[in-house]
């Protein structure tokens, strides 16, 4: 186009229409002032009530889909109408020479524009998937993305006409009737336009200085379409379908609008994504404007034809085809617990040996907490349960909403690992309480033909194939068969081995790791358990001992424990309690090993510790009864919890042939449980797995490892020696707590840093040091007042 052609525009029917109003600067002002007031109003009337039923600073993330869209496009009405007042008010024209300078509305170039427009995002979009310049996550979900839909046809027009009006139209116009060249209406709006935009996510995910650019460049170009077709038809259609695109199609992950999206953009080449957009805009320019001569609505049904087959090529990373997992809504619960959660299940099939998938497959259940956000992040978090055998579907649920703070944002999945819950459980219903409530274990030849009968009459499963590795190749087929990309693992207990085995096996999909209870790679369950489960009792003692009231009241708590061991060594003594599940009364027989296996048990939970002491003092004074009904809960829970099959399925592979024939070493008031575990495992056929911790690589994943002071399993020696092999870790224990930590006190608060950041640099863990344990009970109403 020549230079006369260029001021040829502005004196084309766009500017025209304007020259007959009132312009004078005080009034361009006004009319602005009222405009952004009238926004501003718009929202606040909207978000205020909003805020009373979710209050939050992350309002639009946390209010449901359709409703965070509604607020934050509705607004853009009020300033519709208040331009509408202020053209005629202060301006002395009508709106309709701003909306319509050239009589009716070309639908024609409105459907062009779009239609070019999306083909064109599609194609950027492609070319990025294809050069790697571009991460594409599949993220649809019809419960979000049609309610969205309708809202976004409803609100998204009035949004992007609004801002069409304010730039392309109204001040184009004022700048245009004072200008002496084109150039000054073209770029001037751009520019307010793009520093207006910086304060939107986008900036700071791509960067100013690759965001700025785009953002004027995008406002030149609609500046252009504007002039060049001398109207806002074109201007229209680019900016609503540009909208639509990236909040139905495929949009950042971090974006100034909640959005639905079928794609999530997780990463992005900002200097790719400039020229390609640069490049767009180009193609645009010369499409659109042959196009526009020769425009007629057959061209619109290739348009929308290419489109249809071009938005699916553009994103290859769509999920997997006939995916076998499908999810529908349920309701997780978990025995002798109250808590409900709402979630999404579904089962996968798998070969039960990997080695042979043609033969014996089984289920594995799988449960998806979905993210309330509407904005929700592409990693979710997946935890991994502790026993072994215990089912990650129940023993996370009571603990859920302490980590809501991570969880709002991402999806929380919980798969019972193989042999639990209901993926495929290994039971053994032979054992009874006969031994227990005679007040001794049973013994090794007992505990044989125990388990010699479920293995050979009860277990629905070959044993060999149930370790830990096998399990986390189960867990990276349900991330696959999900759909999702990188992940977050949180492990505690046996369940940070479990963690530790898939981060070694896929280091490459495991974002950050939280590690609560370290089980480090080489360390046998059991090698020193008798000497943990002491460390943790003299732990607790010695706070007693610190604290006054405690003191007071049991001064010589040490001793008396020891008393009360030797004499039910010699003597069992006979209690009658009310049995916890039937309520019957039960006569129990408390012999010395029992009861210390009841006291390292309950040594686990910080909460229960602090009724040792007025345990051991009531017990060693004659009463017994408290200390009886205790015990029976322990056996209670620990039956409920734990699957047997499963949990000597890992420990005969993986463990106990590394533990030494002769027991744990040295004289401690604990029960040496190893020579039951050996006799358990002779039933069980050999399987050892004792090579798959030689040589564990360093992993370059950011990890928060937790251990508590008192923890009489895993203790924080373990923690600190999982950090050789996790370079990017920090380790922090909590005075006097026991064993699983992660949703106690301060720690949720770290455990999002952590996930948030995925980075362990900043995280300040100093709050830890103010965790403490309950006060210990003084009597059986609780501790001193």
């Amino acid at each position: 186009m020549q230079p006369d052609s260029f001021q040829r525009l502005l004196r084309g029917p766009f500017f025209e229409a304007a020259r007959a109003g009132n312009h004078r600067w005080w009034r361009v002002v006004l009319t602005l002032l009222l405009v952004f007031a009238s926004l501003t109003v718009a929202t606040a009337l909207l978000v205020t009530p909003l805020l009373m039923v979710y209050p939050s600073t992350d309002l639009l993330n946390r209010a449901p889909l359709p409703l965070a869209l509604t607020v934050a496009l509705a607004p853009f009405g009020a300033a519709w109408l208040t331009l509408g007042y202020a053209l005629p008010a202060f301006h002395r024209r009508s709106f309709r020479s701003l909306l319509l300078p050239g009589g009716a509305f070309r639908w024609r170039l409105f459907f062009l524009s779009g239609g070019v427009w999306v083909l064109l995002a599609a194609a950027v979009d492609g070319v990025q998937a294809l050069l790697g310049a571009g991460d594409y996550r599949w993220s649809f979900e019809a419960r979000r993305f049609w309610p969205y839909l309708g809202v976004a046809l409803l609100w998204m027009p009035v949004q992007t006409s609004a801002e069409e009006l304010i730039f392309r139209g109204y001040l184009t116009q004022v700048f245009g009737v004072r200008a002496r060249h084109v150039w000054w209406p073209l770029l001037a709006p751009a520019l307010i336009f793009a520093l207006l935009h910086l304060p939107n996510p986008e900036v700071s995910a791509l960067g100013g200085q690759y965001a700025l650019p785009q953002y004027f460049l995008m406002g030149v170009l609609l500046g252009w379409v504007t002039l060049d077709s001398q109207g806002l038809e074109m201007a229209f259609g680019l900016h609503l379908a540009n909208n639509l695109y990236t909040g139905l199609v495929a949009g950042l992950r971090d974006s100034a609008l909640p959005s639905a999206s079928l794609f999530i953009i997780e990463d992005l080449n900002p200097m790719v994504n400039l020229v390609l957009i640069v490049m767009a805009g180009a193609v645009y320019l010369l499409l659109a404007g042959r196009l526009a001569r020769k425009f007629r609505w057959p061209t619109a049904a290739v348009l929308l034809l290419l489109l249809t087959a071009c938005i699916p090529a553009a994103t290859p990373a769509a999920p997997e085809a006939g995916s076998p997992l499908r999810l529908e809504d349920c309701l997780l619960s978990a025995k002798g617990h109250s808590t409900q959660v709402v979630a999404r299940c579904g089962q996968l099939e798998v070969p039960e040996n990997p080695a042979d998938p043609h033969r014996r497959t089984i289920r594995l259940n799988v449960a998806v907490v979905k993210a309330q956000s509407s904005n929700p992040a592409p990693d979710p978090l997946f935890m991994l349960a502790g026993g072994p055998g215990q089912a990650a579907t129940e023993a996370f649920l009571p603990m859920l909403s302490l980590l809501d703070r991570v969880t709002f944002k991402r999806d929380v999945v919980l798969v019972d690992q193989r042999g639990t819950g209901k993926s495929n459980p290994l039971h053994c219903t032979s054992g009874t309480e006969d031994e227990a409530l005679g007040g001794r274990l049973p013994s090794a030849d007992e505990v044989y033909q125990q388990m010699r009968h479920c293995v050979e009459d009860e277990l629905q499963g070959d044993p060999q194939f149930y370790t830990t590795e096998i399990a986390m190749q189960d867990l990276e087929a349900v991330r696959k068969a999900l759909g999702y990309g990188q992940i977050n693992l949180l492990g505690v207990s046996y369940g940070t081995r479990a963690a530790l085995t898939y981060m070694r096996l896929y280091p490459q999909n495991v974002r950050t790791a939280i590690l609560d209870g370290v089980v480090p790679p080489g360390w046998a369950i059991g090698q020193s358990l008798r000497h943990d489960a002491q460390r943790a009792l003299d732990l607790i003692f010695a706070r007693c001992a610190g604290d006054p009231a405690c003191r007071e009241a049991f001064p010589k708590l040490s001793q008396e424990w020891e008393q009360l061991l030797q004499q039910l060594k010699q003597t069992p003594a006979q209690v009658s309690v009310p049995h916890p599940t039937t309520g019957e009364a039960t006569t129990i027989s408390l012999g010395a090993e029992a009861v210390g296996t009841m006291v390292r048990l309950i040594t686990y939970s910080s909460d229960y510790a602090v009724l040792l002491p007025w345990l051991i003092h009531t017990a060693a004074q004659g009463n017994l009864q408290p200390l009886a009904a205790q015990y029976l809960l322990v056996l209670k829970d620990n039956d409920t919890l734990i699957e047997d099959g499963l949990f000597f399925a890992v420990l005969c592979s993986e463990d106990v042939p590394l533990l030494p024939p002769e027991g744990e070493p040295g004289e401690y008031f604990f029960y040496d449980v190893t020579g039951s575990w050996r006799a358990a495992c002779r039933a069980f056929p050999s399987n050892p797995q004792a090579h798959a911790n030689e040589a564990f690589p360093a992993l370059e994943i950011p990890t928060l490892l937790i251990s508590g002071e008192a923890d009489p399993v895993t203790p924080p020696e373990n923690g600190e020696a999982a950090r050789k092999y996790l370079p990017d870790s920090l380790h922090v224990v909590l005075p006097g707590m026991g064993h699983g930590n992660f949703y106690v006190g301060c720690v949720p608060g770290l455990v999002r840093q952590l996930v948030e950041k995925a980075s362990v640099e900043g995280i300040d863990a100093g709050c830890v040091e103010r965790t403490a344990p309950l006060p210990f009970f003084v009597s059986a109403l609780g501790p001193q007042p």
